[in-house]
């Protein structure tokens, strides 16, 4: 259930839910429960609550997983309410009550001890227009504590007044049922933080759709390569070859042929022009063999990276080559600046399946040689006008990176962090999209799974620091994990 609804269409999926006799409490019990075992699994340590509750169901579903919480040890409760109980919804009401503690009208700062969490449940998707009033003024408050104090703030189902001035800002947002198209609008990724979907057991029939997609691990699961036989050996794991570096870029290649190693390809062959080849063979880690891209001519492999670290500076027998090239090819950075440079030339009839990975930056080149009023287009937009005329996969990189394909949905990546806002993560993604190219995925598939791969060891390794080399290390463990 990872198809991206619009919120008026959810509200038309729980309707559908409670005419077959489901109860509307039956659903929020399960909304409340999973958001508690969310929260329980991102902060484990625990720490002191702060709900800010406001009137609906959304109020209710925050009210129950602080009643869940609760029950654990090293869970503190701080329940702020925006409207005096009698001017809430019944459930809202009820569950307050079983919740059984205090809860209190202010909206001011106060002092804990430890971890403080707090939960957005001012707004659900029932909500119009922006916060007002009293609404309003909690908003602000949970976006000062944010700002100042650095406080976490998770967001029940979406950010309240998402879309509108004055919106929660929130670090996690945790929804039910269905991801929300609001949730990967361009103007939504700086209010959304990380995105978590809570399936629940009554919700899943049929119900109109964009058809795009959320990826999360249960659908990266079901597209990752086919587990390997006992008796698998190296050259049955996927033949690698990559086409990397210049001088002063020795980095990349280092970077790119690495995370194919740690994507799981069983040969990673990398080619660098002559001048860095000594640099090269010694930067790069033992499992990589490294020639020089003279050699290039008869080799062959069952998927190519090409362009991290290749400079400006191209020949014109190496672009010819890729031309030509059959084999399945991920396509990233000065190998698209190439394509940019030539106006895109062979781009209508390409001799193989290629994945373009451009970052906003080298996707404006690839626009202003086609179509240039498209740079003001929405992310979305770009994507399904370029895929549609050109033959490729392509993957939009960003905080909310996007797959496409003519004749597939969008795919919106749902992992990431920001401390992934560092040079190298370009490369990470050509290597791992390139293994799983070499391990038998199609180029739309590699795309939307490798990106989550990057992302989600992108988010295990900002607890450790900043820097791309701290993303390598996670990715074998992103792939156990899913």
């Amino acid at each position: 259930m990872n198809e991206l609804l619009t919120a008026a269409a959810m509200q038309a999926e729980e309707r559908a839910v409670f005419a077959t006799g489901v109860k509307e409490e039956t659903l929020l019990e399960m909304a409340g429960h999973a958001l508690a075992r969310t929260i329980a699994r991102y902060y484990p340590e625990g720490g002191t609550l702060v709900v800010f509750a406001g009137k609906g169901h959304n109020a209710a579903d925050a009210l129950v997983a602080a009643r869940e919480l609760r029950k654990l040890d090293h869970w503190e409760l701080d329940v702020r309410l925006v409207f005096g109980p009698p001017e809430m919804k019944p459930l809202a009401q009820q569950k307050l009550a079983e919740l059984g503690c205090a809860a209190h009208r202010s909206l001011g700062v106060a002092s804990y001890g430890g971890r403080v969490v707090i939960l957005d449940g001012l707004l659900g998707i029932g909500a119009s227009g922006p916060p007002q009033g009293d609404l309003a003024d909690a908003c602000a408050a949970i976006n000062r504590w944010r700002d100042t104090w650095r406080v976490p703030v998770v967001a029940v189902d979406l950010p309240s007044g998402l879309g509108h001035p004055g919106c929660v800002v929130a670090d996690l947002t945790v929804t039910f049922g269905f991801p929300k198209l609001e949730l990967v609008a361009d103007t939504a990724t700086e209010f959304v933080g990380q995105i978590e979907v809570c399936e629940l057991e009554h919700l899943g029939g049929d119900h109109p759709s964009a058809g795009d997609f959320l990826v999360t691990s249960a659908w990266v699961r079901a597209h990752l390569p086919a587990p390997r036989r006992f008796a698998t050996h190296k050259g049955q794991a996927g033949r690698v070859g990559l086409v990397a570096g210049s001088r002063g870029c020795v980095g990349a290649t280092r970077l790119a042929a690495a995370a194919a190693v740690r994507a799981g390809a069983g040969l990673v062959t990398l080619f660098v022009p002559e001048e860095i080849y000594a640099i090269a063979a010694a930067a790069v880690i033992p499992e990589v063999m490294v020639r020089t891209t003279k050699e290039l001519s008869g080799f062959t492999a069952d998927a190519w990276g090409i362009g991290p670290g290749l400079g400006p500076t191209v020949s014109r027998s190496l672009q010819a080559w890729l031309e030509a090239l059959t084999a399945p090819a991920v396509v990233d950075a000065d190998a698209l600046n190439w394509i940019s440079q030539t106006g895109l030339c062979g781009l209508e009839s390409l001799a193989g399946p290629r994945l373009l990975t451009p970052h906003p930056g080298e996707m404006k080149r690839l626009l202003a040689h086609w179509r240039p009023e498209l740079s003001a287009a929405t992310r979305a937009e770009q994507v399904r006008e370029f895929t549609r005329i050109y033959p490729v996969s392509l993957v939009l990189k960003g905080a909310r990176s996007i797959t496409a394909q003519a004749g597939h949905p969008l795919a919106y990546n749902s992992s990431g962090a920001p401390t992934m806002a560092s040079g190298g993560m370009g490369d990470i993604l050509t290597g791992i999209c390139t293994a799983l190219l070499a391990q038998g995925l199609n180029p739309y598939a590699a795309g939307a799974v490798g990106s989550w791969i990057l992302g989600t060891a992108g988010a295990q390794a900002g607890k450790h620091g900043y820097g791309a080399t701290y993303v390598l290390e996670e990715i074998g463990r992103s792939l156990s994990r899913v």
